[in-house]
């Protein structure tokens, strides 16, 4: 009977042999190493290659360990990020063109470059939502010793933001069904009509964006701090849980 393969990362212990594997598999956007020695700087077509090889192997990595829907929600949202920032990037780096003209070589390093960059966000992102969900904070916690004083008490403080982070991650994803419900074609507007009158009407498409900018990030910061306290007092429950069974079983 054939099974399939399933990594499962996030259950390996200890905690410290976790971290270090996940941060072997993400030093190429760290420091760039190893595919700078793959990388040629004369041929930019060889090095998008080079990153498009890393991205498929961390999505199949992420694939096997977390299944297709959870990676395709993760990319769902990598996709949009990168093609909103690699499209702005381009039109802004073109805008000294309209002031000074430019070679043909310099437009062909600025298309390389954002798509280059297009590569890098959408092999980056899935694995950065993917590497804080690795950790279970109530793990985390229920391996705390209570002698540890001032440094238990960084460790209580250190959990909880990596729960707030793990929320974070989740919130971004699901603000993006909003985002798509509200403009089905993601970096257009729903109500675009009045955009056909002249060419200058398309400028509004600008003003869209920086609105729709500002909406997401009030969005994200009002659902992040909104969780803030249920999430304070989930770490409560969890530490006072571990204090009274710590207290019964001196008892006895």
């Amino acid at each position: 009977m054939n099974k399939e393969l399933h990594l499962k990362i996030a259950e390996v212990k200890p905690w410290w042999l976790k971290l270090l594997i996940l941060l072997f598999i993400g030093l190429p956007p760290i420091t760039g190493y190893p595919l700078t020695i793959f990388a040629t700087p004369q041929n930019s077509l060889h090095n998008i290659w080079i990153w498009l090889g890393y991205g498929c192997f961390i999505w199949i990595f992420i694939l096997l360990n977390v299944g297709s829907r959870q990676l395709l929600k993760y990319l769902s949202f990598a996709f949009t990020l990168a093609l909103i920032t690699s499209i702005l990037g381009a039109l802004v780096r073109k805008i000294p063109a309209l002031f000074i003209e430019q070679s043909a070589a310099d437009v062909e390093y600025i298309s390389f470059k954002m798509l280059l960059l297009f590569i890098i966000m959408i092999s980056v992102i899935p694995y950065t939502l993917f590497f804080i969900n690795c950790f279970s904070v109530s793990s985390f916690v229920s391996n705390l010793s209570f002698d540890l004083g001032k440094r238990y008490k960084f460790k209580i403080h250190l959990a909880l933001a990596l729960r707030v982070f793990q929320h974070v991650g989740d919130v971004l994803t699901n603000l993006l069904y909003v985002w798509k419900e509200e403009n089905p074609l993601m970096i257009k507007p729903r109500f675009r009509e009045e955009w056909q009158e002249s060419k200058l009407s398309q400028l509004g498409w600008f003003n869209w964006l920086l609105n729709s900018a500002i909406t997401w990030c009030f969005a994200l910061l009002l659902h992040t701090f909104e969780a803030i306290p249920y999430l304070s007092e989930e770490m409560r429950t969890i530490v006072g849980t571990k204090q009274n069974f710590k207290i019964e079983k001196d008892e006895k």
